[in-house]
């Protein structure tokens, strides 16, 4: 995909210990921040808020000339735990020490960009997950400094409706708006087509990527990517067509486990014993005593991902975590820069 972007536009000016950055894009002059070798650009609005008359709309790009401050993480759109755990699943995916607020005026993405790129960057373009019904970029989860320090590439956060307010089903509205959360989460996509080359990335090498529900959009998006316009994203019935019924995702998250994790072993073992450099396991196993939520939380869905973000609290580590995370950490991070930068 190839859209004509506009020249690089920045300004740096010393204040303190954090540098303003200062970028121009559609959505205003934006003014980041820039600390510990890396810009951040936090709560940027990329579309009209989506209240009043606008809600249960698709979203409308937001246009903006003037000069925004984007230094703080956006609310998070109205969440709901809509499970028999709903306590749980609360304390788990959505339970930081300063939680971020909730609010209808949500559509807000983030940008990590590595200081001083000596060439264009290819971009990560994270969709967080959460079942469609909760969840937020804004997590303090998410924050992917350490993704773009030490991969030298440049990372997108975004949020998206979800819920009702996103996916609301219903058959007074016309069957192409009853899936708003994906056209949310499209219109970021354009607005990083747009933008990114002023961030020094390549928009034209952009990789969507994300987790649970982040990850059946990015397959929604593959699947329905029309190779002669950008138009990512296809109208499906209604909000349960991603997840059908919740007690048969279950069930079948907890077979596709069982049934993969002993085939995966033996192909694993067999590619190796054919020569095949480079091969990765898939392993479960449990998220170390101190990192976890509370005592004999074990391992859970999405309790990889602070790992993955370097956002865990590395204050508590032990010799035995710290080689581990050498193991595992950073060559999972090279491990998608190399898949970024080898994405056409």
């Amino acid at each position: 995909m190839r859209i004509l972007c506009g020249l690089i536009s920045a300004l740096y000016v010393s204040f303190g210990s954090a540098t303003p950055v200062f970028v121009s894009t559609t959505s205003g002059l934006l003014q980041g921040s820039q600390t510990d070798g890396v810009s951040s650009f936090k709560g940027i609005r990329f579309a009209e808020p989506p209240t009043g008359a606008l809600r249960w709309e698709p979203p409308i790009p937001f246009i903006s000339t003037s000069l925004q401050n984007v230094t703080t993480l956006g609310p998070s759109c109205v969440q709901q735990f809509p499970f028999a755990s709903s306590a749980l699943d609360q304390f788990l995916f959505n339970n930081p020490s300063d939680p971020p607020p909730e609010d209808e005026d949500c559509l807000f993405l983030n940008v990590w960009v590595p200081s001083s790129p000596e060439q264009k960057l290819p971009v990560l373009f994270w969709i967080h997950g959460g079942a469609l019904s909760f969840g937020t970029a804004s997590l303090p989860l998410y924050d992917s400094t350490s993704i773009a320090k030490n991969q030298d590439i440049i990372v997108v956060t975004i949020n998206y409706r979800t819920n009702v307010f996103g996916f609301p089903g219903s058959p007074d509205l016309p069957l192409a708006e009853n899936n708003l959360g994906f056209l949310d989460q499209e219109l970021a996509l354009r607005w990083v087509q747009e933008n990114i080359a002023k961030f020094n990335g390549d928009p034209d090498q952009v990789t969507i990527m994300g987790q649970s529900a982040g990850s059946q959009s990015q397959s929604d998006a593959l699947k329905h990517l029309d190779q002669s316009e950008f138009s990512l994203f296809e109208p499906v019935v209604d909000n349960v067509t991603v997840f059908p019924d919740p007690l048969e995702r279950i069930i079948s998250e907890v077979a596709k486990d069982f049934l993969f994790l002993c085939p995966a072993e033996l192909w694993s073992a067999a590619t190796v014993g054919a020569g095949v450099p480079n091969v990765f396991r898939y392993t479960y196993g449990p998220v170390f005593a101190d990192l976890q939520l509370f005592p004999g939380a074990g391992a859970w869905h999405t309790s990889e991902l602070p790992e993955i973000f370097g956002t865990f609290n590395a204050t508590t580590a032990t010799a035995a975590e710290a080689v581990e995370s050498d193991f595992f950490d950073f060559p999972c991070e090279a491990l998608w820069n190399n898949l970024l930068d080898t994405t056409e």
